[in-house]
């Protein structure tokens, strides 16, 4: 990976001002979208693949199989599994036969758990209350997703590439800043980009700031090697600002979840909604764990004490049913987590003020 210094890539971000440039590397106000659904076919198709697997579990009515879910991951060429990190795969087997023993169920959560799971106010937990579709999509997203444009930016750059990058991103190049726009609506890691981007603020924010780097970094990409640099400084705004858009929806999550679950008398809906927000971070962090340490920011060692706060330890099963059962003990829980996450991304506290709110 192309990780610059601190001082190139703040020099490329102070000549992101929006407008034309007469930098002949830089780029202009709009990303250009002609070759984009060619260029990035592969990727898009994989999109609509992840898209039909999470509608399928999230379905009250659909009774998926296992082998019905793998047969899903693996299909088309390429395929999710095969750009999905190693770790991702192995940890999948458990996660579809989890999926097929639950699907049919109702979850009542319990010390010490059922043999199975189910569903709780609407949502599919596992026995011991993973979210099973958000343990799917969120650590696909990171292990899968992320990792894909890890590797593309491995290799050989070019404005193909950057397209291919963009559509596992999950925008367009319409960029509409908007997850309910009736045409190419901002969805996965950008959809989360938006909603930590305040539109008001006086500074561009995680999803402009990541929008700009994309129009940069193909404009760039056509240059050459003269190019080079503002290329590379580019590519490493967008995949930071990726990186801390995943981190900081972690954030807002867990500070969801604690709302949500530190109410006296929930409803089963309520105590659902929280425990899926609490899923919703760990997915993302299951995610991030099985990437090389090279490719982010947070360490292994971190990650690990941020999973084991949340009862979700690395290799092993998530026991996030402990925050209904015992909530007293294990509510702080999420508090520090996010203590954790912020010191281990070197978030500021106007940065954790603003991950917290959804825009």
């Amino acid at each position: 990976m192309r990780l610059l210094q601190g001082s190139l890539v703040a020099l490329f971000v102070l000549g992101c001002g929006g407008g034309v440039s007469a930098d002949p590397c830089a780029g202009g106000p709009a990303y250009p979208d002609e070759a984009f659904a060619t260029n990035a076919s592969a990727e898009l198709a994989m999109a609509d693949q992840l898209l039909a697997m999470n509608a399928l579990v999230k379905d009250v009515n659909a009774r998926p199989t296992a082998a019905q879910l793998q047969s899903m991951y693996e299909a088309g060429t390429p395929s999710l599994s095969s750009i999905a990190a190693p770790a991702v795969t192995a940890s999948l087997p458990a996660l579809f036969a989890s999926i097929e023993s639950s699907a049919a169920g109702t979850w009542t959560p319990a010390e010490p758990p059922p043999a199975t799971g189910g569903r709780l106010g609407g949502v599919l937990f596992s026995a011991r209350g993973q979210d099973l579709q958000e343990a799917l999509e969120k650590g696909l997203l990171a292990g899968a997703h992320y990792h894909e444009a890890l590797r593309l930016l491995e290799g050989e750059v070019t404005p193909a590439t950057v397209d291919r990058i963009l559509a596992l991103y999950g925008a367009w190049p319409s960029f509409p800043m908007d997850t309910k726009a009736a045409v190419n609506p901002d969805r996965f890691s950008a959809g989360y980009a938006k909603r930590r981007t305040n539109p008001a603020a006086e500074t561009p924010g995680l999803y402009l700031t990541i929008k700009q780097a994309f129009i940069d970094a193909r404009a760039a990409a056509a240059g050459g090697a003269t190019c080079a640099a503002k290329r590379d400084a580019a590519l490493e705004v967008l995949r930071s600002g990726w990186e801390r858009a995943m981190v900081g929806t972690t954030v807002y999550y867990l500070n969801s979840a604690a709302g949500k679950l530190e109410k006296s008398n929930p409803t089963d809906a309520e105590r659902a909604s929280g425990l899926h927000a609490y899923n919703e971070a760990v997915g993302f962090l299951k995610g991030l764990r099985a990437l090389p340490a090279s490719s982010r920011r947070g360490s292994d060692a971190q990650l690990d004490e941020v999973l084991a706060t949340l009862l979700a330890p690395s290799g092993a099963e998530v026991e996030s049913y402990k925050f209904l059962t015992d909530g007293v003990t294990n509510l702080p829980r999420l508090v520090q987590a996010g203590t954790q996450l912020q010191a281990a991304w070197a978030f500021t506290a106007d940065e954790v003020a603003n991950f917290k709110v959804n825009y």
